[in-house]
């Protein structure tokens, strides 16, 4: 369950409107209501208000709920047509945004095409981004 789901709002609901609904469950879970135990739904609660009540780590926490959704290890960064990247004799390469290099070899390429295949992923050598090319 995530931080949304156990204040019982939404990704979009404004900051005032999730405050409205940790109070709401901070009362009726507290431990002076509960007779004296700390729940761990009680802990839950508080920990995803302290997340969602600073905009710095609710705008993390954003982002990785968005990374854990895609179905792949890391994030797309953006569609390269194959003639677009650099090609030296043994390989191609592509600069990424961070400053490091998405990079395949010429034994790779062949490959691939040989298998016919119409696009193929480029992980970057420095950051977790990947570019999605296509021939």
């Amino acid at each position: 369950m995530d931080y949304y789901e156990t204040l019982n709002c939404k990704r979009d609901d404004d900051l005032a409107f999730i405050k409205k609904k940790y109070q709401e469950l901070v009362i009726k879970l507290h431990p002076d209501k509960t007779g004296g135990v700390e729940s761990g739904e009680f802990v839950s609660v508080r920990r995803a208000w302290q997340v969602l009540s600073h905009v710095e780590s609710r705008r993390l926490y954003d982002a990785m709920l968005t990374n854990s959704n895609l179905s792949q290890d890391s994030t797309v960064w953006c569609e390269v047509n194959f003639d677009d990247l650099r090609k030296t004799e043994d390989s191609c390469c592509y600069p990424c945004k961070c400053s490091g290099s998405y990079e395949i070899d010429s034994e790779q390429i062949e490959e691939l095409k040989e298998n016919r295949e119409i696009d193929f992923l480029l992980c970057c050598d420095s950051c977790s981004l990947q570019i999605l090319v296509i021939f």
